[in-house]
């Protein structure tokens, strides 16, 4: 009877261990294995652009750490992906206005009537150019400042 009572006791014994062990696991999941399986779907949706939910950022061990290094990365790319936006905006608007005057300048204009003769050809209608000339520009252009020049070439654009 000592043998049974005996090889109950570690069945019992083995049996609490399982269930501590199941608990023990169930606890690491919900507490290592979540939040980097929440940092890993954030990982994702930011490289393809998308928003991503809460990061454990709230945390005080290395997984926080890790959190809080993957926002601050994530808004110094966002920066960065701004300022670059910024940049390349304004390179383009340089490449279509003269720098001095603002005004759309020579590949503006040879764009635009491109455009302009396509559609009038697609649509069967005639289009026309003006052309203004400003006499002796060039040699008031020499005699006086850039920004006066300029200011007239603004003011007749209007």
């Amino acid at each position: 009877m000592c043998r049974r009572d005996g090889g109950y006791s570690i069945l019992k014994m083995l049996l609490a261990l399982c269930v501590v062990g199941l608990l023990l696991a169930a606890w690491v999941s919900r507490v290592v294995t979540g939040p980097l399986q929440s940092m890993v779907r954030a990982t994702r949706a930011f490289s393809q652009g998308r928003a991503h939910g809460a990061l454990p950022v709230h945390r005080h061990d290395e997984l926080g750490d890790l959190a809080r290094s993957f926002s601050d990365m994530e808004q110094q790319i966002g920066l960065q992906m701004a300022e670059l936006n910024a940049s390349r905006d304004a390179m383009t608007h340089l490449a279509y206005h003269d720098a001095l005057t603002g005004l759309p300048n020579r590949r503006m204009f040879e764009q635009r009537l491109a455009q302009v003769l396509e559609l009038s050809r697609r649509r069967g209608r005639r289009c026309a150019l003006l052309f203004v000339g400003l006499d002796h520009f060039n040699a008031t252009h020499a005699t006086r400042r850039h920004a006066v020049c300029a200011h007239v070439l603004r003011a007749l654009a209007l």
